[in-house]
């Protein structure tokens, strides 16, 4: 009996023994899970960190690309604007050089006609060589038309007679009389704007042309 409790005894001491090991080893486990689990932790806050940091910066990046967008798009309009001002600029300074050899020429004629007034002055009659001068010329009266000039084109201060304006091209004017070749300019457009002729003007047919309704 003594030896069969003995037996006993030493297979529990055994089974004892045997269940301490598997709980230190569980022990051991679940230390090693918690040290691995504060180093996940830690990695992972550390990774959040990060992640805010790139955030933070993507953010950033995107409010200097949508920026930047802006300035590139600002900068193609102002390209379109200034093209479209030197443009302008280019068509000005061709309107201001016709205009300078316009008022150049201008000049000479009102310097010739001053010369040719002279000469009529000390003719004892002049109103009388001015019908002369229309004698050969049959005037028709036609319903007010309105007219462009097809060229710069001169102006005439009689049939035939001398040249007292340059008017540019595409210059509307309205004229109710005319004869075979001349026709006369009873009105023009200042600034869109319809005047009576003052003086009288006339211009050859063959530089006009008759302006649409439209236009």
């Amino acid at each position: 009996m003594r030896v069969i409790l003995s037996l006993l005894f030493l297979l529990n001491s055994y089974t004892f023994a045997d269940e301490i090991d598997r709980i230190e080893s569980i022990v051991k486990e679940i230390e090693t899970l918690r040290s691995n689990y504060v180093k996940v932790e830690e990695k992972l806050e550390i990774s959040q960190h990060r992640f805010r940091d790139l955030q933070e910066k993507n953010t950033i990046l995107e409010s200097e690309l949508e920026l930047y967008s802006n300035y590139t798009q600002k900068e193609e309009d102002y390209s379109m604007k200034i093209k479209s001002l030197e443009k302008k600029i280019k068509s000005l300074e061709k309107k201001v050089k016709t205009k300078q050899s316009i008022d150049k020429n201008c000049k000479n004629v009102i310097i010739e006609k001053r010369i040719v007034k002279e000469k009529l002055d000390n003719n004892l009659f002049p109103n009388l060589k001015m019908k002369e001068k229309y004698k050969d010329f049959e005037i028709e009266y036609t319903q007010a038309k309105t007219f462009r000039t097809n060229k710069q084109a001169e102006i005439y201060d009689i049939v035939e007679g001398n040249v007292i304006r340059i008017w540019e091209e595409d210059r509307s004017f309205t004229s109710n009389e005319k004869t075979s070749q001349w026709i006369k300019i009873t009105g023009y457009f200042v600034e869109k704007v319809w005047q009576a002729s003052k003086e009288e003007l006339w211009i050859k047919q063959e530089d006009t042309k008759l302006r649409e309704i439209d236009n």
